[in-house]
């Protein structure tokens, strides 16, 4: 993909300025770039580019390179060159999507579940799965979450999760009012509930996590592989916590302040190990394993919007971001830095193909 300034405004010099030279920030809130570290890597890609619903949900590279995204009344595929539009029967919303160990892709639409099929053109279409869904849970809103484990596919509504497996759809109801936001962590797929526990699938059961009360009545819960010994999970009001099996303790960072001040919306780990938390109102941060903040990326750093709902790292080694506005692909923690005078008037510089 070639790359062209938004706006030429002055002569920029690429520079192999190594991330690793600025010293990680220390203090109890989230600083952005030390000025001389210069601007970040960003192509930003408007609506307008893509022909598509302003805010985007989930995001996926296929196992060919193409890149899927869950978007505002549709599904989006971009193979590089052409942005391409896949609607489901109602033209829905998709909020969710997953692979397979096959390379299925499967997506949650807003009242449908499915997956997606070439026709016989050879173009993409989403396959509804909606007649697999038992009847007294067939009428719903958002899939909130799709998840691909070795046990079948997930999907996730507020009145119930579901898997399909061997040709059939298992069903869980909560015991409270609504299911929260599912997570999967080392392919076992956890999930809470309004006034109830955070639970875990095992087997055709949904147990309850010992120790773990506090991540239950979580809408946004946090809940990520760390080590061979604990989860890494955290709360909007509460922070980040290590979860040993049995208890939670504090996971102390240099961002505590603005993961708890900024809308905590989901958390990632990324290839190389650093964990990646996003937010609804000031962009996302990436951390190392200590804690310690190795990049905040956020409006002043170039982003469109302060809404990040979705990161993937894809095979080339950058982030893409589904953003409340938009999309941007981020080569975050890269050698190379942005210098020049238009950083006189932004931290970052924005790209558009």
């Amino acid at each position: 993909m070639r790359l062209r300034l938004a706006t030429i405004a002055a002569v920029v010099l690429l520079t192999a300025t190594a991330f690793a030279q600025t010293p990680p920030a220390t203090s109890a809130a989230a600083v952005g770039r030390h000025p001389e570290a210069g601007g970040l890597l960003i192509r930003d890609y408007p609506p307008d580019t893509y022909k598509g619903g302003a805010q985007n949900w989930a995001l996926l590279q296929d196992q060919r390179g193409v890149i899927y995204v869950g978007s505002t009344n549709g599904l989006i595929e971009y193979d590089g060159v052409t942005w391409r539009k896949i609607l489901t029967p109602t033209r829905s919303t998709i909020r969710s999507l997953a692979q397979d160990a096959s390379g299925r892709i499967y997506a949650g639409a807003v009242g449908d579940v499915g997956y997606l099929e070439a026709d016989a053109k050879g173009e993409t279409q989403f396959v509804s799965m909606l007649d697999k869904v038992p009847a007294d849970v067939r009428v719903f809103e958002d899939v909130w979450r799709t998840f691909a484990t070795p046990d079948g596919v997930y999907f996730q509504t507020q009145i119930a999760l579901m898997r399909w497996s061997n040709g059939t759809m298992k069903v869980w109801k909560p015991t409270g009012r609504i299911f929260n936001r599912a997570q999967l962590a080392n392919n076992t797929v956890y999930i809470g509930q309004t006034a109830g526990p955070l639970s875990m699938v095992k087997g055709d059961e949904l147990v309850p996590v010992p120790g773990a009360d506090e991540i239950g009545d979580e809408v946004y819960p946090i809940v990520l592989p760390f080590d061979g010994s604990h989860l890494l999970m955290g709360t909007r009001a509460s922070g980040l916590f290590l979860y040993d099996g049995a208890s939670l303790q504090p996971f102390h960072t240099d961002v505590d302040e603005y993961l708890k001040g900024h809308n905590l919306y989901r958390g990632f780990v990324l290839p190389n190990g650093s964990l990646v938390f996003t937010t609804t109102s000031a962009g996302m941060v990436i951390l190392d394993r200590q804690g310690h903040q190795l990049e905040l990326i956020d409006q002043a750093a170039g982003l469109a919007a302060p809404s990040v709902y979705y990161v993937l790292p894809d095979r080339e080694g950058g982030l893409w971001l589904a953003m409340g506005v938009g999309l941007a692909r981020v080569e975050a923690q890269s050698p190379f830095s942005l210098f020049g005078l238009l950083l006189g008037c932004a931290a970052g510089l924005a790209f558009t193909t």
